[in-house]
């Protein structure tokens, strides 16, 4: 080990690897990464995995599962053995900066002297790491975080031990690459709110042994605007694919244990509660109690995360995109378009925006945001369906020059709604998912219904939809979108427009009473062929006996 010291990276040799691996980081999948074999000396890699310290030998964080340890880490230098030292001095170094620089092609990159979240890491025996993408600021420098180091040093890892780093996709349907940590391998990728990785599967090495590592993070003054996002902390991720068994086994055996009249007397109970989830005792918090995390529990958490911090511009909007955005993840759809007819002023666009933004951010899916309107106010009304006594020509105008100079992703189609329609779906949209109606007239809402004799594959199975004049006076079953519902049901075999009763007892239960809950209907595509898919919104799977 002295033999070892001092030790320093070798600013030639790693410039030239940084220029002959830099196409093949920044090109890859799912995000931008490579892995590098032999990356120092093979005495020094071998030095620093002898003299790691075991779990009694210095004082680690803690991090836990129901009391069991699943990780020790540290950052405190004055603990570290002397060669993990002068290693996290040299991957704090300035020769280190220039090669993460020159290989991944983010210039001005800051090494963090204080270690948040880095340091050394030791996974014991049944440790794992839920995929997640981390944390986006440094708090205390006030930086954006761009770059993850991991150095593994475990000298005779076996695969069937588990501990892989797992690097999964945006849509988190796959897992696009596993990466084993052996000694001296180093593996090193950007950090985004999308860069998902982790090691889910429990590790199972022989007790006394350990995986073990270090953990570098590099930040900048800025980043590209089609990363940036508020400031959040580790936005871990649901993946079908993983299972935690002893896990499910625990929830189980503590819902067995509860006798049967409290969990009838504490369903009851809750039932009484305006907009409360059903929650068994000694189970979790998922609607019907089957004790996993599920796709009511995901929206209603997201939805209510953006409300403490004031971004629900528009309620309606930001719970659907939310909504379809998971289920989209669950489904493998990418990419999907989210439509407002009858833009108006703009604010409801606006509003989309910024939901899609978050559902971009928090679910990896891409929304596309797409607006029509008059852009002149309303046109005349044709006849009483439309309500003339209500609502006139001219009405609702738009200040177009005011709305695009707001607008950062949406597109905008102005002009009657029967003549813009044909403009927008020669772009080839991705998937419809989510649309809101607020055309006003019974005429122009018949119109934007033509959208739906479109081929199936160009929407979601079940189409969310918003309709804004169903309630209150003077609409009713024989004017207004209400009745241009109507008619389309009756005219189309393969498409329904349904209304989706009963809403509220999902919805956030801080919305249990809004008025929005009532205006939401299912565009059934019954010709899709993915209509009969599971999309992952079933509320029961189980049904135990008691």
């Amino acid at each position: 080990m002295v033999d070892a010291l001092p030790f320093f990276l070798d600013a030639d040799q790693l410039l030239a690897r940084a220029r002959r691996h830099a196409r093949e980081y920044q090109t890859a999948k799912p995000f931008p990464h490579i892995v590098l074999d032999d990356f120092l000396p093979v005495d020094v890699a071998r030095a620093c995995a002898d003299e790691f310290p075991g779990a009694e030998e210095i004082k680690w964080d803690l991090y836990t599962d129901n009391g069991r340890t699943l990780k020790l880490a540290t950052d405190d230098e004055a603990a570290m053995p002397p060669l993990a030292r002068q290693l996290v001095s040299q991957f704090n170094s300035g020769t280190m900066i220039r090669f993460l620089e020159e290989l991944t092609g983010i210039r001005g990159l800051v090494a963090d002297p204080y270690l948040v979240g880095g340091g050394l890491h030791r996974i014991e025996r049944g440790g794992f790491l839920d995929i997640h993408a981390d944390f986006n600021r440094h708090e205390a420098l006030d930086l954006d975080r761009r770059v993850n180091v991991l150095f593994y040093l475990n000298s005779e890892w076996q695969d069937d031990w588990g501990g892989q780093l797992e690097l999964w996709n945006r849509s988190m349907t796959r897992c696009e690459r596993r990466v084993s940590p052996i000694l001296n391998r180093c593996v090193i990728f950007n950090t985004t709110d999308f860069s998902f990785h982790g090691h889910p599967v429990r590790v199972a090495c022989p007790e006394g042994m350990a995986r073990k590592s270090l953990a570098f993070y590099y930040y900048s003054n800025g980043r590209p605007q089609h990363e940036r996002s508020p400031t959040h902390s580790t936005l871990y991720q649901t993946q079908r694919r993983v299972a935690v068994p002893s896990a499910d086994r625990v929830r189980g055996a503590l819902r067995r244990r509860v006798p049967s009249k409290v969990k009838s007397a504490v369903r009851a109970a809750r039932r009484r509660v305006p907009g409360a989830a059903s929650v068994e005792p000694g189970g979790s918090d998922t609607p019907a109690g089957d004790g996993r995390d599920n796709h009511w529990q995901r929206v209603v958490r997201t939805y209510e995360e953006l409300a403490t911090h004031g971004r629900c511009g528009r309620p309606s909007y930001t719970w659907s995109l939310i909504h379809v955005g998971d289920i989209a993840r669950t489904l493998g759809i990418e990419r999907f378009t989210a439509i407002e007819f009858g833009v108006a002023g703009g604010n409801g666009l606006l509003a989309m925006e910024d939901a899609a933004d978050e559902v971009s951010r928090r679910f990896g899916v891409e929304v596309d945001v797409v607006g029509f309107d008059h852009g002149a106010g309303l046109p005349p009304p044709r006849d009483h369906r439309d309500a003339p006594y209500l609502m006139e020509a001219g009405e609702f105008a738009m200040d177009e020059a005011r709305l695009r100079a707001r607008l950062r992703r949406a597109s905008l189609y102005l002009g009657l709604v029967q003549e813009t329609l044909g403009e927008f779906l020669a772009t080839t949209p991705a998937p419809v998912g989510f649309i809101a109606f607020d055309l006003d007239y019974y005429s122009s809402t018949v119109d934007a219904f033509r959208l739906f004799d479109q081929p199936p594959e160009r929407f979601f199975p079940r189409v969310l939809c918003y309709f804004d004049d169903v309630l209150g006076y003077p609409w009713g079953d024989s004017n207004g979108e209400r009745l241009a519902i109507s008619e389309f049901n009756q005219s189309h075999d393969q498409r329904v427009i349904d209304h989706v009763p009963g809403l509220r007892y999902l919805a956030p239960p801080s919305e249990f009473h809004a008025r929005w809950l009532e205006c939401v209907y299912l565009a059934h595509i019954l010709d899709h062929p993915r209509y009969a898919e599971n999309e992952g919104v079933s509320l029961v799977t189980r049904l135990d006996l008691a």
